[in-house]
C-alpha cells in the first residue's frame, strides 16, 4: 500500500484500487493534483486490507472492475461488509460488462469510464463527497 500526502488539509481520502501500475501512478497523481490524499491497492485482497485499516478515513473508493484473483463484484461486497456506507466509484473500460451492471444494481454510488480525464474525475468525486 502506498499513501501519498500532498496537502496538509486534503479535500478527502481516496482509495484507488487498480491492478494497472500506470493507472495507479497517473490516477494517483491526478487525485493529488485535485487535493486528495491517496491510498493505493493493486488487487482485491490489498484493497480489503488497506480499507480495513483506514475505513474510518476513506471518503471514496475508486474500484476497478477487472482485478486479478478477486473480481470487482466480490471486492465490492467485501468492502461493504467492512463499512456499508462507503462511497464507491466503479471504474471500468468495459461498461457493457455484466459485472458493471451487477455492482451498479447493488447500489454502487457511481461509475466512471476509463480512461477518465481530470475534469470528469473531479466532478464525480465532488458529487460523491458532497452527498
Amino acid at each position: 500500500m502506498h499513501s501519498t500526502h500532498e496537502s496538509v488539509n486534503p479535500k478527502g481520502v481516496i482509495l484507488l484500487v487498480d491492478d494497472d501500475e500506470i493507472v495507479l501512478e497517473v490516477g494517483g497523481k491526478m487525485l493529488q493534483h485535485l487535493g486528495y490524499e491517496v491510498l493505493k491497492a493493486r488487487d482485491g485482497q490489498e484493497a480489503l486490507t488497506v480499507f480495513d485499516k483506514h475505513h474510518d478515513r476513506v471518503d471514496v473508493i475508486i474500484l476497478d472492475m477487472r482485478l486479478p484473483g478477486m473480481n470487482g463484484d466480490t471486492v465490492f461486497g467485501e468492502l461493504r461488509k467492512i463499512n456499508s456506507h462507503t462511497k464507491v466509484l466503479l471504474a471500468s473500460g468495459y461498461f457493457e460488462n455484466h459485472l458493471s451492471s451487477v455492482i451498479l444494481d447493488k447500489n454502487c454510488n457511481d461509475f466512471i469510464q476509463k480512461p477518465f480525464n481530470l475534469q470528469h474525475l473531479n466532478h464525480k468525486l465532488e458529487k460523491l463527497i458532497e452527498n
